[in-house]
Formats: C-alpha cells, structure tokens, sequence
C-alpha cells in the first residue's frame, strides 16, 4: 500500500499484517494519524512492516473526547471538536449493552467513548444478531462522532471490526465520588467513556423502576454519585447489597446519561463488598413534595443545578396520584396544587403506601412557551415537573415522530407531548398537522434535555366537545331550526369510543 505525508510517496507492506483484512473499511484518500512498523529493504525499495493491526492507526479517541475551551456548567460546550466527522477509531471493548458499547485506548483520561450501533446491527432481546463485541476484545470502528443529550458517540458505525484474538485488559483510573457532584465540568468530561473506580464507598438508595434503569448511590464520603445497571447488571440485586453496605471497590464506566455522569458497572467482577459489612441504623425524613422539588439557585441551562436539595436521601412524603405509568411508576401532587407540588415515584416492591380517597388538584393553566423545547432546563419551568397542567388553545405543529412526540404551539413557543401514557394517535387518529385542540392536559415530565407534557387518556387531548357542538343558543320553543348548532358547517374534530359500546352514525 503506499502511503503519502506530502513529503514523498512509499511502501507499506503486510508481511506481518494483512492491513486489509484487519482494516477493511480503509479506502484511497483516507488520513492514518499513525503508522508504525519497522523498516525493511525489498526489491529495490524502502518498506514500513507494520506488527498489528494497532499499528495502523485512524484517529485517536482522545482527540475525539479532548473538548476544547469548554465551560464549566454549559455542557454543550464540552462537544468534540470532531462532531460531525467520519472517523476511523480502534479500541478495547470495556463495556457492552444490546445497543452498543464503549470502546478504550488506554487507562487515560479521554481515552473512551461509546458506539451506538445502528438499527439492524443491534442484538435482538436474546443477545442474538448484529455486531457481537465482548468485554478484552479489540475492535476497529468507522463512525461519524456525534453529539447527542451531551453525549459523544459514535454514530451511525459503517463497520466494526474484532481485529484480535483473546482479550486485552485496561486498567481502570481510581477517582473520588465527590468528583461526580458538580454537573458538567472539564474534569469529569475528561473521564466520559472511561472504566473507573471508586473504592471504601457506601451503598444507599436502590431503586429499580426509574425510567427502567435500576440504580442506587454510593459515596467514600467526598458525595454520592448514582450507579445505574446501564449495561444490563444490576449490581444491588446481583451483590444482595442493603444500606450502608460498604464497598472495597466499584468499578463501572463513566457515562453520561439524563444530564448527570453515572458509574455503569459490568459484572460482578466490578464490585468487592467488604465481608460482614454491617449496615448502620436507617433514617427516614418526611418532607412535604414542594421541600423536594423546590431549587434555589437552579441556572437556566445547566440541568444539574436543577437537582433536588435532598437528593440520595431516603424520605417520606404524601399526595394525590394524578397519573399511573406503565403499572410501574406514578406520578403524586401536593393536595392544594401549585408551584412544585409535583414529583415521579418509582413503584418499588416493599415500598409503604398509605391511600385515601381524595380529589385530583385542578390542572395548573400554563403555555407551551414556558417550556420551549429548544430553551432546555430553566427556572421558570423547573416548578412544574411533575404537577398535573392544562394548555389551551393548541395547533398540532407536527407530527408524531419516532420517539412517540407531537409538537404543540399557541403561538408562545413550541413544547413537545409525549405518548409515554397513551398513543395519542392511536386514540385521535384524526388528528393533522394545523389542527386546532381546545385543551391538553397532563402531567409535566423531563426528558432527554427538554420539557414534555405527558397527558394520562384519550380525554386530555381535547377536539371540540359533543356538548359545545350541541348546546344551542337563544332556541325558540316551537322553531326547531332554531335550535342549529352553533358549529353548523365548521370542521371540528371529536373524541368516539372504540370500545364495544361505539356505534356508527349511518
């Protein structure tokens, strides 16, 4: 193969390494940031004899991951310098889920990053299927880098290769759980994508059914930072961990994932629990949900500043259920309604439940403005996660994308509505792009960087209502033309049931 700097053409020859069969996706034009090899005379020529397939190198995952200038709490100013660029990339395999895996140079800062595979290259549920990377081995990847919710990856992968046999090993880098605290900073973003660990910390606060990643905390006393079964182990579960187990150590990959870096351990092989650990005597501290969810110093932007001021404590609150999820998590509200009076409760066996019959708090009144999609986290939305609201007067300004969300607007600014409760187009397949809907109503959530209304059943999504269309006015006994809609010859869109009962007009 010939290789060219500028400065002068000459031979790189596969005497050691079919560069080809180890690098497939290489093509005429391409830039190696390094080739190693050592320096042979054949037919009347200099050659360069690279060993291995890591003597052809692409680029490097470290200037991948090396932002540049980024500022501390913007997080979109910690992106690659690359974003946007197709890159060639090899690695050790350090972590794999279904959907994708992290990939490490060396136990150096910037040294890792993940790489989402693209539908059709993923394993199935059975773990069957698609590209098959497992944890040691060393895999070459062509990719573009790409910045997603803050995340550098790598995706769509045109291909991926395992280029060894047997497995290589990466020493993870010991850092402190108070590292993990302070939101988006230079430091940890240095450590995105890199096996870690942390070591004589303390377990508290399981939960399995947050958005369905089970996690928990754990904390060496500099504070705690969430540990998430990302990569399908769930360490509190599999370790049978309880409060205050204490940990020799705990090893995971850093992971950037709903505004916060999380530790995402692999197997049990990560975890080293200190034998007869015994937990010290629990406390639960009640507190209203408006002391959960109120922030004081929230910065318009930097969602983590947005985190509870008890965060990692075990509490009790009360409220009033205003929407179930999926069976698996629940949203309460505060009797009297208001300002952060609403929070998400995951639905963990053992957890104790005291149930009343009360009224549902009336929907608070609220534009699709003050929760802008494109505006992020901000203060003046914050105050609504979680509390049941109401928007009047919205058009459909788009359409459900695949995700499952539909874009609403009355003009202040466009929000998104989720289908997270109820398949909006399934119950209103009427609906198009313009239509006018008097009222949604729902939940306010947060998710993947922006504010989204959640609303619970087909009656939240309001067309134009039988009885408006119904209600006559100023009819005169005796004079049934009187008595006309007041919508006669408008287009109105309403809300049929689909059940057994519906019967069709002929």
């Amino acid at each position: 193969v010939m290789i060219d700097d500028g400065s002068g053409a000459m031979e790189m020859e596969d005497t050691m390494v079919d560069v080809y069969a180890v690098h497939p996706q290489l093509q005429v034009g391409d830039m190696v940031t390094e080739v190693v090899g050592v320096m042979d005379f054949g037919y009347g020529s200099y050659e360069v004899e690279p060993r291995s397939a890591a003597d052809v190198g692409g680029t490097s995952i470290m200037e991948i991951q090396a932002a540049v200038n980024g500022t501390e709490g913007e997080c979109a100013s910690f992106g690659s310098p690359y974003e946007g660029m197709a890159v060639n990339v090899s690695g050790v395999v350090t972590g794999v889920m279904y959907s994708g895996f992290f990939l490490q140079e060396t136990g150096a800062v910037h040294a890792g990053i993940y790489v989402y595979l693209n539908a059709g290259t993923q394993r199935d549920a059975y773990g069957a299927g698609g590209y098959m990377p497992e944890l040691g081995m060393t895999f070459w990847v062509s990719g573009t880098v790409l910045e997603y919710s803050g995340l550098s990856e790598l995706y769509p992968v045109t291909d991926a290769v395992n280029v060894t046999v047997g497995t290589a090993h990466v020493t993870a880098l010991q850092v402190s759980t108070g590292m993990y605290g302070s939101g988006c900073t230079a430091e940890m973003e240095s450590y995105e994508g890199v096996l870690v660990e942390v070591r004589g910390a303390v377990a508290s606060g399981y939960n399995n059914s947050d958005a369905g990643y089970a996690h928990f905390y754990v904390n060496d006393g500099g504070g705690a930072v969430k540990v998430v079964d990302f990569l399908g182990y769930d360490a509190w579960s599999s370790m049978m961990l309880e409060e205050g187990s204490e940990l020799m150590s705990l090893m995971g990959v850093v992971h950037w994932m709903e505004n916060e870096f999380v530790l995402t351990p692999r197997n049990a092989d990560d975890v080293k629990v200190v034998p007869g650990s015994s937990p010290p005597p629990v406390e639960i501290k009640s507190y209203s949900i408006a002391e959960i969810q109120t922030v004081q110093s929230g910065i318009d932007g930097n969602c983590s500043s947005f985190a509870s001021p008890v965060e990692g404590e075990l509490v009790s609150t009360s409220g009033v259920v205003t929407v179930v999820q999926d069976g698996y998590m629940y949203f309460i509200e505060d009797y009297d309604g208001g300002a952060y009076s609403g929070v998400k409760i995951g639905s963990v066996i053992g957890t104790r439940v005291h149930a009343e019959g009360l009224r549902i708090p009336e929907p608070m009144n609220v534009t699709p403005g003050m929760f802008n999609h494109s505006a992020g986290c901000t203060a003046a939305a914050e105050m609504y996660e979680g509390v049941l609201t109401r928007f009047s007067g919205v058009k459909i300004e788009s359409l459900r994308d695949e995700h499952g969300q539909v874009m609403l607007n009355d003009g202040s600014g466009a929000m998104e509505m989720e289908d997270t409760m109820v398949d909006i187009y399934a119950v209103h397949p009427q609906l198009q792009v313009g239509d006018m809907v008097t009222e949604v109503v729902g939940v306010m959530d947060f998710g993947y960087g922006s504010y989204e209304v959640e609303p619970r059943s087909a009656a939240d999504v309001g067309g134009t209502s039988i009885m408006e269309i119904q209600a006559a006015v100023n009819g005169t006994e005796g004079e049934c033309a009187s008595f006309g809609s007041p919508y006669e010859g408008m287009a109105v869109n309403i809300v049929r049931s689909a059940g057994p009962d519906r019967q069709e007009a002929p």
